[in-house]
């Protein structure tokens, strides 16, 4: 059982959370049948008084409270701590003995606040991801906006974690529901359980804030449970055995598909091409600085074009399905004929700058019914070939870029079949080759290729850089995703 609390708590009057705790127990007897029931209390992030308190004292405090009561409980608090210059805010686990079983530290900044706070983060430190065990499942945290990065969740994961706890200070403004979408995200991509508590309401005693209802959780099929008025519990029933069946189901679980290793290059580059922190700021003075050498750095990145607002036609086309019996190459040009007299139409309006065809617009998903080396071979084109002349010929008559997906085959690679996107510009140049990453094939369930079946010749062909194109355009920096790759982040 988890309970979500959505009422503030004062980490300077921590005597005044034993009466919540009281309640949290009452809620849970009452669903007793036989056994006790210890379940995990989930409480927001502390709202803070006069100062912040010592973190090693505060979390004592709180676990002789909890041992009192025979707990779980998370949460998280802004602490000082003599090894730190400034105050910054932890997450914690204490069992229901009194025990600290997690004790992490806020790796991002108080980005919601607009850093208009004087405390630091774990921003500089290399990442301590735990997880601990619990009646509802391995249980990992991560307080207020450590949930809206997806490798933070994806390494407490890898760390075991199957409930990830986020206690959290909500506020309304513009990009509430966006972060509200981030953690229902966050399960998706990692066939996990996000759970989030957030007070409804903060203030001193004598002047009380409203905030907006953001307690909820979250499942790996976008289902959320969310509050539906003032309540002070949130009571939960976590299916922990459900996620573990889950997540035994191969094709559909995405972190089990997640080709890690292939990204640790890209990440070491991103690394390396950041000047080395030496510490995260302290103050607003020293937030506001790096967050404007960050902003320079985007702008100084940003593409050439100038063409800044223009239309998209999306093409949802019927394609002909090639049997055993067609004639590949006649069913392939019928194919894509179709799929271009649709935005034929208007795609010579000045405004319509971009094609955008569907993936398998050429040939179907595959032929016969199911895919093998053989029918795959048959439906791959190469880039250039005479399929692709005929979008080249479409993007230079209406002047527009055109982008879409097939299966392609290539000479320095014989034998091989990738799921390929393309871009060609207005001219009808090919400027842009992307081959899926993420693909299903890594179970043996489908016989194309992606760069990571055969990372090494892949690479002693192409380089690392040719495994995430992006290319530069007067329409911007534009890049393509295939897919499944979409549910992975990392992409």
């Amino acid at each position: 059982m988890l309970l979500i609390s959505q009422k503030s708590w004062n980490s300077n009057d921590v005597a005044g959370l034993g009466g919540q705790l009281d309640v949290f127990v009452a809620s849970a007897e009452r669903y007793e049948v036989g056994e006790p029931i210890k379940p995990v209390v989930l409480l927001p992030i502390a709202e803070t008084g006069v100062a912040p308190p010592d973190r090693q004292a505060l979390l004592l405090e709180i676990g002789n409270l909890v041992a009192e009561r025979a707990l779980y409980v998370a949460g998280a608090a802004l602490v000082k701590d003599k090894t730190e210059k400034a105050p910054f805010i932890v997450g914690f686990l204490i069992g229901p003995d009194g025990q600290i079983l997690l004790n992490v530290r806020k790796h991002s900044p108080e980005l919601i606040n607009g850093l208009a706070v004087d405390q630091t983060c774990a921003l500089a430190s290399p990442a301590e991801m735990q997880s601990a065990m619990t009646p509802i499942g391995q249980i990992g945290i991560l307080p207020g906006e450590d949930i809206l990065f997806p490798h933070l969740a994806r390494a407490l994961v890898w760390k075991g974690a199957e409930l990830i706890l986020n206690p959290a200070a909500e506020v309304s403004d513009e990009r509430f529901t966006s972060r509200q979408n981030a953690r229902v995200a966050r399960a998706f991509e990692n066939c996990a359980y996000i759970a989030t508590a957030s007070a409804l309401n903060s203030g001193d005693g004598k002047t009380q804030l409203n905030r907006p209802a953001a307690s909820g959780f979250a499942d790996w099929s976008g289902q959320k449970l969310v509050n539906r008025s003032s309540e002070d519990i949130l009571k939960v029933d976590v299916y922990i055995d459900q996620l573990r069946r889950k997540r035994t189901a191969i094709f559909s679980v995405q972190a089990l598909h997640l080709r890690a290793n292939l990204y640790a290059e890209g990440y070491r580059k991103m690394i390396a091409a950041e000047p080395k922190p030496s510490a995260a700021p302290t103050n607003r003075a020293e937030w506001a600085k790096e967050a404007q050498r960050r902003v320079a750095k985007i702008k100084a990145s940003a593409g050439t074009g100038k063409e800044t607002e223009y239309d998209v036609l999306l093409v949802q086309s019927v394609k002909k399905m090639i049997q055993k019996t067609s004639d590949v190459g006649a069913m392939i040009t019928e194919n894509i004929q179709r799929a271009l007299e649709l935005p034929a139409r208007t795609a010579s309006n000045p405004n319509v700058r971009l094609v955008a065809l569907s993936e398998f617009f050429m040939t179907g998903q595959g032929g016969h019914g199911y895919r093998s080396p053989i029918t795959l071979q048959r439906l791959a084109i190469r880039y250039p070939g005479p399929e692709m002349e005929l979008l080249s010929e479409f993007a230079l008559k209406h002047k527009t870029y055109v982008a879409g997906s097939t299966f392609e085959i290539d000479d320095k690679l014989p034998g091989y079949v990738f799921n390929s996107a393309f871009i060609l510009n207005d001219s009808g140049d090919l400027i842009h080759r992307y081959r899926k990453i993420q693909c299903a094939d890594v179970w043996g369930s489908l016989p194309d290729t992606t760069p990571g079946t055969i990372y090494k010749k892949y690479l002693d062909t192409y380089g690392y850089d040719f495994l995430f194109p992006v290319c530069d355009t007067p329409l911007g920096k534009l890049g393509t995703m295939v897919c499944f790759d979409q549910a992975h982040p990392e992409i």
